[in-house]
């Protein structure tokens, strides 16, 4: 017997951009900015808005306040009987929440000297019922027979475990999860003009002299939509709309460590295989869209 769970939503990723080192603070020559009156970039994956250190942002005044929140939550989930081979509902996991406990993605950003360490680190991975619940909590080794083994120590094999197989420019699966019409250029460079119009109107009614200093420095960042340095190239897009659609797929991890919390019956002795995309990051809102599913083995009676 299995039980699969399907999750989705959004996550916040507080971190600075090229070219910016990955330990920068604020952001200072990327597209990404710790803003004036919030707090320094803490580079975690935020997967619930509870979660210390979330920071989520307004996006126009009234009904135009339209943007990434987040929440990743239980979408679907089947119990599956494989001796029957046949699958049937598990209401009571509806709607449960899904965190990855401190989670960085860790890469280089032109600074370290290795040039494989795009990974997830660390991944511990707790799912909480909708009434909060604490259901099953285990955790990942990126080497079990050394539990404690720094990322900075691990082998490229190692990493691999915990990084995507690769990247999808214009996604339409991206487009269609986080509610673009399509996936063309266009249709970024659209949306982006959209959240300056609605920003614009929010600085209109905003009197705070902190809160509009960060407005003006996202209406402004918004400006750049085509990379202005290339334009002998024609208008190639800029990363700030491009990466609206930009898919990050293949992450497969069998999480083989200690187990915290298991009030399912799931079996402790092997690994549960856990799948998910990542992709849409939305530099004016730190966040991006998650889809993914975990398969729990339950013991046999």
């Amino acid at each position: 017997m299995w039980l699969y769970l399907s999750f989705e939503g959004y996550f916040q990723m507080r971190m600075a951009t090229d070219p910016d080192p990955t330990d920068e603070p604020r952001g200072l020559s990327g597209y990404t900015f710790a803003l004036a009156g919030e707090p320094d970039f803490d580079n975690l994956l935020h997967l619930q808005p509870d979660e210390e250190g979330v920071c989520e942002r307004r996006f126009g005044y009234g009904k135009n306040d339209i943007g990434p929140r987040v929440g990743v939550t239980v979408r679907q989930a089947k119990w599956y009987d494989d001796e029957t081979l046949r699958y049937s509902e598990a209401p009571e996991y509806l709607d449960a929440r899904v965190s990855f406990v401190k989670a960085q993605l860790t890469e280089r950003n032109g600074i370290l000297i290795r040039n494989d360490l795009y990974a997830i680190d660390p991944l511990r991975v707790q799912v909480r019922k909708k009434r909060g619940t604490l259901v099953l909590d285990r955790e990942d080794f990126l080497d079990p027979s050394n539990p404690d083994l720094p990322i900075m120590q691990a082998t490229s094999e190692m990493l691999e475990r915990r990084q995507p197989q690769g990247l999808t420019d214009n996604s339409v699966e991206v487009a269609k999860a986080t509610g673009l019409p399509d996936a063309s250029n266009d249709s970024c460079i659209n949306n982006r003009r959209i959240r300056q119009r609605n920003l614009e109107e929010l600085l209109k009614r905003t009197r705070n002299p902190v809160e509009r200093a960060a407005l003006e420095t996202r209406i402004s960042q918004l400006n750049i939509l085509h990379r202005w340095w290339e334009l002998s190239q024609g208008e190639p897009i800029d990363r700030r709309a491009h990466q609206l659609t930009l898919l990050g797929y293949g992450w497969s991890v069998d999480i083989n460590g200690t187990v915290h919390e298991n009030k399912i019956g799931a079996d402790e002795k092997t690994t549960w295989p856990l799948s998910f995309w990542m992709g849409g990051f939305d530099g004016d809102a730190l966040c991006c869209y998650i889809s993914g599913y975990l398969s729990i083995p339950l013991m046999e009676k």
